[in-house]
């Protein structure tokens, strides 16, 4: 294959640190918890990455189809796996609470 000096082929590769931390919010959003935890552990996610707004987002998200289906246990269960910080916790143990009173 021949490229002009300087061009880039059409398709970029996604990297191998990309494609792990796909995975890990694909299993998140699946509700296969330890499996992300595995995952990260495995392929050393950064600390920044597991804080990230989007993963805590895909923490929230889990944690409130859990609340919704009423499984309450394995709701709180993800929060205690994940190293969430204390305002998270609060924020969403508030947001919680008032769904479940609704």
């Amino acid at each position: 294959m021949d490229f002009e000096k300087g061009a880039s082929p059409q398709k970029e590769e996604v990297s191998e640190l990309e494609k792990h931390q796909n995975d890990f919010l694909s299993q998140l959003s699946r509700g296969y918890v330890d499996d992300a935890l595995e995952t990260a552990e495995r392929f050393q996610l950064s600390q920044e990455f597991l804080q990230s707004e989007e993963v805590q987002e895909k923490i929230r998200e889990r944690f409130f189809y859990l609340l919704h289906q009423r499984y309450i246990d394995l709701a709180i269960d993800i929060i205690e796996k994940f190293k969430v910080s204390q305002e998270f916790i609060q924020a969403i143990a508030q947001e919680g609470f008032l769904y479940l009173l609704s």
